[in-house]
This record gives structure tokens, C-alpha cells and sequence, in this order.
């Protein structure tokens, strides 16, 4: 215990020492007050506040850091509550870094000349924003200068402090969209504010935040839920009766049931509540609708936002609705055009939408001069009643995306109400909404107005209840875009003679693709448009481009639709292998002429898409797989050719079973399909379900077993030219990987009269089950198998019945004469080889007999004669 008093006294000592003075001193032109302490004679602390000018001030007053006094430096980091209060001299205030301490609000009250405070970088407590007053992050305004008539407000703002914007001169206050907080008396006292917008993330708002803002005649408040706070206490001495309320379009009820009643209007002009605004694009205004991460048409954002109505500018002739905005770092996609929003823009007659745009509310062009075409962009699924009533469209495109929206009713019935205008509506919507039980508003369409619909749903339309009352309107045409830089202005008319240099397309997927290594947004498909029948030169591409929104959508080709070429006059035809798909009667009737070479990438054709194709040479196609069910040729020209791979030719033989013999028909489709293969051996067995012409090719040497010799087993081989289907045959000299087309003949020879060659044209044959069966080794030699060996369909076997054990040699009738190697030339070789058989070197066997030269069946000196007659030409 005594010895706990002891540390007690020592303490008590020590600190008894210690010793704090403030005095009150003017230095330059401001007063401080200057607080030392210290300890033993030794300062610990030398601190100043400032407590306002020494006299009437300067107008660029600059805080010292420091001040020095009587020898001591003293650190500014105080000023005090009102120090600059009531004086008109002073127009910017800059605040030091060493400054820590701001008491209120008040340090510059009723300083109307007041436009800036400025604080130092270095400053860890405060920050300046434009001028105003704010914490470090900027992210609470402490103090707008009265003498600020016009005020931008930081993005990143959240909260505006009690009194923080007291009696200044500013006109305009657009709060950031992320502000959740207005503090009481923020704004008291602006008796210059004329318009007061508040964004939606508002959360609380301050008892007289607004009053005495006398001049005030807007107020927007984007608040989607009520807020709970009495309007009364927000604008004490404010006569409401003036002032417009502008709330969300779809709360004006909830509003009023709150108690927000009184005012003039309530969204004058159906003027809604917004959340930003563009004034470089138009003053547009956006409302941010949702605020989460999304990708839409494969490209993320952070959210989706709306177009609102503003008081636009009645000069305003054209606008373009941006992809997306950007707030406070995140984009958020243009999705909606919201009710009204062009209603009255009488002026403006073009509109560019935005590819993101999913719905158009309801009037939303209502009255405004938009006219010509207006191609809505592909990913609109929305659109709400009478958005474009009393203007001067006459063509409406409804791309396929229409109605499949699921956020709630999509397309109103009343949706084309007051088109009255309109010559062309172009539905490709999705016939699911579009012929559902809806009772449709087609009343105002003017009587000739067309509806092109998809293809194949124009019978549907027709026979639907409502959409069928139009029925002799109705006819085949509907696409997403068309493939020009612009969709061109032009007047109304009955045909689509002016559509004729255009292909129409259709937008199959919007989902990425990616094809020889290059990323597209989607893939298309071409589409029948009435006036293909005028187009001499389309030019299908690889790629195509949807220019509705600005050519933002580069598109894979990968189908050609129904009908879409037919009847049209164009010669050249060049398919992309990008396309995988071919529609029912594609090409029908059309002037295309050549050859068209089917890829192997296609893999569905639809019915007749090349019948009555009287100019085209030949169809080839690549796949091995058959691509069609139907039949997609017929009423060519005789010369036309059906070219398939020879391995798959029975597919394709089968699959024509039931092809018809069309009226006009030069010959039935089977008598045109031909064969095609290539090789790596210099000879194989062959056979086909299909004549063939062997004299039309690079083939040559095609040859039939017409003799054998059983006392040497060797078959006798002679070169046809033509042959009848399922016949078999040897084909000799073929040369490396070259395709051979194997075209049939004028008129189909008969069958030969002898032949040991059997065809396995249809099916695959196992040879060693055959009696007297061989198959071909490739060397000059017939094998008979000692186990199961099968020939594949569309080759052939040797069939013997008095064969001797051992393999069969041949002997070639009817080769080169003089060629005993068989090597396609009479040469020295050959000479060489027919003295070694005279001289009894060499076996004349091993040469099949073609030593015998002139053929009567000896060997001698006179064959010798006959080859060199030969070399020399004699």
C-alpha cells in the first residue's frame, strides 16, 4: 500500500508541471486563436484555429498551414464554427492540408459572393469537388458555396450533410444516381432553385431538405417504393400548387395515396421521374431499371436502363438510342423506350435503336414524325399500345423475336393502333404469340396494307380468327433485316421492286460462333422476299452484316430458307461451307447454271430446292452422308448431273426410290447421278448401281474378263469404253489421288455377252463363301482366299468355275499394241523385253500375252518387227 501512494505523489508531481495557454492574435489578415502546452518549459504541443478574418477580409483567402508567433510555429488544424460567416468580400477559401477540423456548416454562412473552397491534396480529413466542400472519398458533401449558380455533382456521391447546400444560388440540382441520403435543410433557403431531380437510390430524405426554395417549379423523385416521409416537411414556405411532381410513370396512384398531393401537375406531359441525363445527346434521360449483371445479345452488363420522356426540343429531327449508358463506372444497356418518351416530336423522323433494345412502351412514338421503314432490332420482345399511333411509318418490321418476351404480356393486342399509314407489316415474330388466341387490334391498318409472314406459316395466318380476316393480304416475305447499308427511304408502293439488289435475312441465333478461327455474334439464314424474281446478281456471302442498329451484328451464314432463290434470274451460285442447311424449294425454277458444289458441312436439303433448274450443269456434293429425306431435283436439263461420292452411291440410289419422273422430264433423276472417286492404287476391282461412260473420264483402260484359259489360269481381259449398270470391271492405270468422274453414258450399252467379273454394286461380298471365286491383289493377279476376305459394294470379283489350284494370271486384249509392260508407252523397255522372250530369257506368261503383238497367238520374230515399227512410227 505505501507504495502505491509513493507512484501516486511522483505522478502528481510530474504532471503538476505541465501547462497550457490560448491567446487570441491577428497574423496577416486572419485571427487565431494559438493554444501551446508544455511540459517543464519543454512545448508539446502548438496548435492554432482560426477564428475568422482581422478585418473585412480578402476574396481569395488561403489557410496557412502554420503560423509563426513570438518564435513559436503553431500548426493550423482547426476553423472555426462561423468563422467566415456574414462576409461578402471573400469568393474562394482554400484549406490546408494540416486542417483536421471543421466545426460546421456554418463557417461560411451568408457569404454570397463565396464560389469555391478549395482544400489541399494532402488533407487526410477533406476534399474539394467542383468548388464544394466534401469528406476525403468525396463521397459526403459537406458545403456548396452560396455563391454557386450552377453545380455538378460527383458521380460517387452518397450523402448530402444537414445544411449542406444552405441558401445558394444554384438553379439546377441533378443528384448522382448511387445517392441514398439528403440531409435536413440540405437545400434550404435556394431560393434560385428552379428544378430538383432525385434518382431512384434515394433512401432517406431530411426534414426541410427543400424549404424555402421558393422559386422551385420541378421536382423529380424516382423513388419506385413510397417514401414514407410526409411531403409537408420537405417543403416548409415552397406553395406546392406551383410546383410540378414528377414520380415513376407507373406510381402517380401510390403517390397520391402517400400524401404527395397538392402539387400543379403530376408528371406534366407524362414527363416521369428519372434517374440521368445526356444533356450531349439531346438532354435524353435514362432510368435505371434492373442492376444486375447480365449479358444480353453476348455482351455483359452491369444492368438494363430505360429512355424516359423529357421536355425535348421541338427541333429535334433525328435521335440515336445509345447501346448503353455509363453510371458511376457500370453500363448498363438501353433496353426499354419507355411510355411516351418520343410521344409529341413532331420534328423527328428518323430513329436509330439500339441493339439492346428489348420493349418500346406504350405510345411511345405516338405523334411523333418517325417515318418511312422502321426495322425493330433483333432482341425486342415487347412492344406496348399504340406506340406508333398518328405517325407516318408505312413499314413496320417485326423481327422474330417479337413476343417471345416472358416478364410479362408481350406485343399489346392494341399495339398497331393509329397506324394508319402502314402499307407493309412484316411479322417474323414468333407465330406461338403471334397466332395465339389474342383478340389483335388490326381495325386502323388501312385496307391495302400487306402482312408478310414467315414462309411457312402463311396458311396459318390465313386460317387464324383474326389475323385470316386480312387473309388476301396476307403472303410470304417476313425477315429480320435486310443486307443493305440502310434501310433506304422511299415512297409507299405495291411491290418490293425497290427491294430487288437486297437479300433478306432472318437471325437464327445470337449466341457466339465461331468459324475458320473468326468469332461472329450469330448466325442467319437468307429468306424468300417478293421481289428475289428481280434480282440478277445476289451475292450470298459468307458473313452478313444486320445494319438495323448500326452494323453492330456480324452474322454467320448458315442456312438458305425455303423458297428463298426461287423463280429468281441470277446464273452464279457460289455457297459458302459455312452453310448447313438448304430449304424446301430454295433455288426452284431460278436461272442458275454451272456447277454447284454441295459441301459436307450441309447436312439437310429440303424438297425440289434444285428442280426446274433447266441452265444447271451439275449438283456435286462432298458428304458422304446423304443430306436429304425429299426429293430435291427434277425437271433439269438431260445433260444435268447428280455427282456423289462412289462409296456412298447406293445411299443416294436408294433414297431416290421414289423420285418422280416430273412432267417436261428429259430422263428419270436416277439416269443423273453419277459417281466420283479417287484413289492412291494404280488399279481396282469396280462396280455401280449406274451406267458409265469410261471413254468421258481420264479412264482408258477399263476392262471385262471375257476369255479364260484353264490349262494356264489366265483370264482374258478386254477394254470397254461403256458399260451397264452392275457390271463388273477392272480399272487399271490410275494415277495418284486424281478424282475421277465417272459420267453415265448417252445410250446405256447392253450387258456383255461373257463376263467372269461379278459386280458387287449393291452389297459387300465375302469371297471365299463365293465357288470359284477370286478377288484382285492389286498385282496383275487374281487370289483365291484361304479365309473370309470381303469386296466392299461398288467393287468386283473374278468368278471361275474350272479354275486350277493357284492364282489366276491375266491377259490383257484389246491394250496398246506393242506395250508388253503395260505401262501406258511402246518403248525401249519394251523391246528389251520381247528379244529377252525370243532369246528364251524371259517367260512371254509373265506378259499376259500382250508380246503377242499381232495377235496370232505365236510369238516370234515378227512380233519383234511389229513393236519396232511401232517406236519408229511405221
Amino acid at each position: 500500500m505505501k507504495k502505491i501512494i509513493l507512484l501516486s505523489l511522483i505522478v502528481t508531481a510530474l504532471t503538476a508541471f505541465a501547462e497550457t495557454t490560448t491567446q487570441t492574435v491577428a497574423i496577416d489578415e486572419f485571427r487565431y486563436q494559438l493554444t501551446l502546452t508544455a511540459d517543464n518549459g519543454n512545448v508539446s504541443s502548438a496548435t492554432a484555429t482560426v477564428l475568422g478574418f482581422s478585418n473585412q477580409g480578402v476574396a481569395e483567402a488561403m489557410i496557412p498551414a502554420s503560423v509563426q508567433y513570438e518564435g513559436q510555429s503553431y500548426t493550423v488544424q482547426t476553423v472555426a464554427s462561423e468563422a467566415f460567416k456574414g462576409n461578402s468580400t471573400i469568393t474562394s477559401l482554400t484549406i490546408p492540408a494540416s486542417v483536421s477540423n471543421l466545426n460546421d456548416y456554418s463557417l461560411v454562412d451568408d457569404c454570397p459572393n463565396l464560389t469555391a473552397i478549395y482544400v489541399a491534396s494532402g488533407n487526410s480529413y477533406f476534399s474539394s469537388y467542383n468548388g464544394a466542400l466534401c469528406n476525403k472519398t468525396s463521397t459526403e458533401l459537406y458545403r456548396i458555396p452560396e455563391g454557386i449558380t450552377s453545380y455538378t455533382f460527383n458521380a460517387k456521391l452518397k450523402t448530402i450533410g444537414s445544411h449542406a447546400a444552405r441558401n445558394c444560388a444554384i438553379t439546377t440540382v441533378l443528384l448522382p444516381y448511387g445517392i441514398t441520403t439528403i440531409g435536413e435543410q440540405a437545400f434550404y433557403g435556394c431560393t434560385n432553385l428552379v428544378q430538383i431531380v432525385v434518382p431512384g437510390t434515394i433512401t432517406t430524405i431530411g426534414t426541410d431538405a427543400f424549404a424555402q426554395c421558393t422559386a422551385l417549379e420541378h421536382f423529380y423523385l424516382n423513388k419506385k417504393t413510397n417514401p414514407i416521409i410526409n411531403p409537408a416537411t420537405l417543403f416548409t414556405d415552397v406553395n406546392t400548387a406551383n410546383v410540378n411532381l414528377h414520380v415513376p410513370a407507373d406510381r402517380i396512384t401510390q403517390y397520391t395515396q402517400a400524401g404527395w398531393t397538392g402539387f400543379k401537375t403530376v408528371n406534366d406531359q407524362n414527363v416521369p421521374a428519372y434517374d440521368a441525363e445526356y444533356p450531349n445527346n439531346n438532354n435524353f434521360r435514362v432510368n435505371i431499371v434492373t442492376d444486375n449483371a447480365e449479358l444480353i445479345l453476348n455482351d455483359l452488363f452491369d444492368g438494363r436502363a430505360m429512355i424516359v420522356k423529357t421536355y425535348w426540343n421541338n427541333t429535334l429531327s433525328t435521335f440515336t438510342v445509345p447501346d448503353y449508358v455509363t453510371i458511376n463506372s457500370k453500363k448498363y444497356a438501353i433496353a426499354t423506350i419507355g411510355d411516351h418518351a418520343f410521344e409529341g416530336c413532331s420534328n423527328l423522323t428518323e430513329v436509330k435503336l439500339s441493339m439492346h433494345l428489348k420493349g418500346i412502351a406504350e405510345e411511345a412514338f405516338k405523334n411523333s414524325g418517325i417515318s418511312g421503314t422502321l426495322a425493330l432490332p433483333y432482341g425486342l420482345n415487347d412492344i406496348g399500345a399504340n406506340a406508333f399511333e398518328n405517325t407516318q411509318l408505312y413499314r413496320l418490321v417485326l423481327p422474330a423475336s417479337v413476343g417471345a418476351g416472358t416478364t410479362y404480356d408481350p406485343v399489346h393486342v392494341q399495339f398497331l393502333n393509329g397506324m394508319t399509314h402502314l402499307k407493309d407489316l412484316v411479322v417474323n415474330a414468333s407465330t406461338s404469340r403471334m397466332l395465339s388466341a389474342k383478340q389483335w387490334n388490326l381495325s386502323s391498318l388501312p385496307a391495302d396494307c400487306r402482312i408478310l409472314v414467315p414462309m411457312d406459316y402463311v396458311s396459318q395466318y390465313k386460317s387464324h380468327s383474326v389475323w385470316g380476316q386480312r387473309s388476301d393480304f396476307i403472303q410470304p416475305g417476313a425477315y429480320d433485316f435486310v443486307t443493305s447499308n440502310s434501310y433506304p427511304s422511299r415512297t409507299p408502293q405495291e411491290n418490293y421492286d425497290d427491294d430487288s439488289n437486297f437479300l433478306h435475312v432472318a437471325i437464327i441465333s445470337t449466341q457466339s460462333t465461331t468459324y475458320n478461327n473468326t468469332s461472329y455474334r450469330g448466325t442467319c439464314r437468307y429468306v424468300y422476299h417478293p421481289s428475289i424474281a428481280q434480282n440478277t446478281n445476289p451475292p450470298i456471302r459468307l458473313v452478313e452484316v444486320d445494319r438495323t442498329c448500326e452494323g453492330k451484328h456480324q452474322l454467320l451464314v448458315v442456312e438458305i430458307g425455303d423458297s428463298c432463290f426461287a423463280g429468281s434470274p441470277f446464273t452464279s451460285l457460289s455457297l459458302p461451307k459455312s452453310v448447313k442447311k438448304i430449304g424446301h424449294h430454295a433455288f426452284y425454277n431460278s436461272q442458275i447454271s454451272g456447277n454447284i458444289v454441295v459441301s459436307s458441312n450441309i447436312w439437310s436439303i429440303g424438297r425440289d430446292a434444285f428442280s426446274w433448274c433447266g441452265n444447271l450443269n451439275s449438283l456435286t456434293f462432298e458428304d458422304r452422308n446423304v443430306p436429304f429425306t425429299e426429293q430435291i431435283f427434277g425437271a433439269n436439263d438431260y445433260s444435268f448431273e447428280f455427282i456423289v461420292p462412289l462409296d456412298r452411291i447406293n445411299d443416294y440410289y436408294t433414297t431416290m426410290a421414289d423420285w418422280i419422273n416430273y412432267d417436261n422430264s428429259p430422263k428419270p433423276p436416277r439416269d443423273h447421278l453419277v459417281p466420283y472417286f479417287s484413289t492412291d492404287q494404280s488399279s481396282r476391282m469396280f462396280s455401280t448401281v449406274v451406267p458409265v461412260d469410261f471413254s468421258s473420264t481420264y479412264l482408258d483402260e477399263a476392262y471385262i474378263a471375257t476369255g479364260f484359259n484353264a490349262s494356264t489360269n489366265t483370264v482374258t481381259l478386254e477394254k470397254v469404253d461403256k458399260i451397264p449398270a452392275n457390271t463388273g470391271v477392272l480399272l487399271t492405270g490410275l494415277q495418284d489421288y486424281r478424282t475421277y468422274v465417272l459420267h453415265q453414258p448417252a445410250e446405256v450399252p447392253a450387258a456383255p455377252s461373257v463376263n467372269h467379273f461379278v459386280a458387287a454394286a449393291m452389297e459387300p461380298v465375302d469371297v471365299f463363301t463365293q465357288e470359284g471365286g477370286y478377288y484382285w491383289n492389286g498385282d496383275n493377279n487374281f487370289v483365291r482366299p484361304t479365309s473370309s476376305y470381303t469386296v466392299e459394294a461398288t467393287y468386283a470379283y473374278l468368278h471361275l468355275d474350272n479354275a486350277q489350284a493357284g492364282d489366276i494370271d491375266v491377259k490383257f486384249k484389246g491394250g496398246i499394241p506393242g506395250d508388253i509392260n503395260n505401262d501406258g508407252v511402246v518403248d525401249g523397255i519394251d523391246l528389251n523385253i520381247m528379244v529377252s522372250i525370243l532369246l528364251g530369257h524371259d517367260d512371254a506368261d509373265n506378259y499376259d500375252g500382250r508380246a503377242d503383238v499381232n495377235e496370232n497367238n505365236e510369238i516370234d520374230a515378227v512380233d519383234l518387227n511389229c513393236i519396232i515399227n511401232i517406236i519408229l512410227g511405221n
